[in-house]
């Protein structure tokens, strides 16, 4: 498989995934340093990506709290609203957000003591 069909490929998988969850959404698909790139627009249902009852945001805290590293996580604005929420019920975990534009991402990671 070539570079273009590769592209292709990753996105009409991505597509079809989304669709079975009943997100019809156009995916974008872009290659930086041999590196495939997906954005998945925002729309009012995508929050089944970070989980019912925010699921996904639990584990990642999960995760972090049993690792001890930072977990850095792309989401849209309204995605980071909500783990940056759900973060603050847990008193030894910090998130914030870094970068710009569609490279903005959420560091989730334990407090300093």
């Amino acid at each position: 498989m070539d570079k273009i069909e590769t592209i292709e490929f990753v996105k009409k998988y991505t597509e079809d995934i989304l669709a079975f969850f009943d997100l019809n959404l156009e995916v974008e698909v872009e290659v930086e340093d041999d590196i495939l790139k997906i954005a998945v627009p925002s729309n009012e249902r995508n929050s089944l990506l970070i989980g019912r009852g925010a699921e996904t945001a639990r584990a990642w805290i999960k995760e972090v709290r049993e690792t001890g590293e930072s977990r850095v996580v792309h989401l849209n604005a309204a995605d980071r609203w909500v783990v940056h929420h759900v973060a603050n019920e847990f008193d030894d975990i910090e998130t914030h957000s870094e970068g710009e534009g569609r490279d903005r991402h959420l560091v989730i990671s334990q407090k300093s003591s």
